[in-house]
């Protein structure tokens, strides 16, 4: 049986994303491979390590305005594998989000399923 940790859905969705890591502070922009209430699954150029804090703002499709939020690494995957690399993926789980943006993020996605 397999256990879902996991306390929001996620979809599948490709929604543009700005993120800068606090230590380096340069914005690298990406988009989302899902994204969820309570995190995003990021395609990333860069290998970023496992708890990395990140600076999000987040451009849901169709909304004016963008959310802004911050989360941490809580996983990464090399797309290359190890001797050639061609991108990576990465877990963000949202650290603090205002909870007027988290039910903007949760709207998309029902209105994307349902």
């Amino acid at each position: 049986m397999i256990h879902e940790r996991r306390k929001f859905v996620r979809l599948k969705s490709e929604v543009k994303v700005k993120y800068r890591t606090f230590k380096k502070g340069k914005i690298q922009e990406s988009l989302t491979k899902d994204i969820g209430g309570g995190g995003i699954r990021l395609s990333l150029n860069e290998k970023l390590a496992v708890a990395t804090p990140l600076a999000l703002e987040i451009k849901i499709p169709g909304e004016e305005r963008t959310i802004l939020a911050e989360g941490r690494v809580v996983w990464v995957k090399s797309l290359g594998g190890e001797k050639v690399t061609k991108g990576f993926e990465a877990g963000i789980a949202f650290t603090q989000i205002d909870p007027t943006d988290q039910s903007e993020i949760l709207k998309y996605v029902y209105n994307q399923i349902y």
